[in-house]
């Protein structure tokens, strides 16, 4: 598990990347001796290109990671509502405003926080959605409450 010391270290190796999708996910789940953080799982949302490619390099790093349309909710009913009653998890995605809407608002009842969130600004990002607020293409991570793990 990474302490505060070393994620303010790991922080300060990549705070000169330009912070998009894949450079969120590198300050948060490696430090200057390799990754500490542990994701159980990341939210890849189909409607981004970003994410895609985020997830297909944290994919490729043994990163387990599971597609959504912008819709949780078969992601809810079959996966995190039944493994969030067992135990909290850490978790990160590059998702619409629309769905980190939704874990955001039901990891407290699990006991889970979101430790960091970074509205992406991105060209390259497709979307379908309609609304400001769904159209916010966010980087984010969510640990257990008990974790030491925290953005500053």
């Amino acid at each position: 598990m990474t302490n505060r010391r070393q994620f303010i270290q790991s922080g300060l190796v990549f705070s000169t990347l330009p912070f998009t999708g894949l450079a969120a996910m590198k300050v948060a789940v490696a430090s200057p001796e390799g990754p500490d953080l542990s994701l159980d799982n990341f939210v890849a949302d189909r409607r981004y290109a970003e994410s895609m490619a985020v997830a297909l390099k944290l994919g490729s790093q043994g990163v387990p990671v599971v597609e959504i349309s912008g819709d949780l909710t078969d992601l809810w009913i079959n996966n995190y509502s039944r493994q969030w009653k067992r135990s909290p998890m850490t978790l990160a995605g590059v998702t619409g405003g629309d769905a980190l809407f939704v874990l955001e608002t039901l990891a407290p009842d699990f006991g889970m926080r979101v430790v960091h969130k970074q509205a992406l600004d991105s060209p390259s990002l497709a979307t379908t959605a309609t609304t400001d607020d769904e159209a916010k293409v966010l980087s984010w991570i969510i640990t257990p409450k008990s974790s030491a793990f925290a953005l500053v």
